[in-house]
């Protein structure tokens, strides 16, 4: 009986290095993937959990996201001065400009 409890532990063993390893080599060729610039989504049941994306992409996110927020102060910037009927700001108007681009 021991004998037989032993060797399907060695096999719950094996079993369990086959899958890890694997794992290990399907993540190999996902992080290559990722590499190459390629954005995958990992989801569960369906529904998105987690996301790999390289170096690359995330900092060409956030360059796009600092260029919308450039553009949104440029077009506020714009509507103050047609309100004003000026070309000028006031410092008030800048200093409001300022903190509407703080991070709190």
């Amino acid at each position: 009986m021991k004998k037989w409890a032993a060797a399907a532990g060695h096999f719950k063993l094996q079993n369990w290095l086959k899958n890890w390893l694997t794992f290990i080599s399907s993540f190999a060729e996902l992080l290559r993937k990722v590499k190459e610039g390629v954005t995958i989504n990992i989801t569960k049941n369906g529904k998105a959990v987690a996301v790999l994306q390289g170096k690359s992409a995330i900092q060409n996110e956030a360059a796009m996201n600092a260029h919308k927020r450039i553009l949104a102060r440029a077009q506020r910037m714009s509507e103050l001065r047609a309100k004003e009927g000026t070309a000028s700001l006031t410092a008030s108007d800048l200093k409001e400009l300022k903190n509407e681009g703080r991070k709190y």
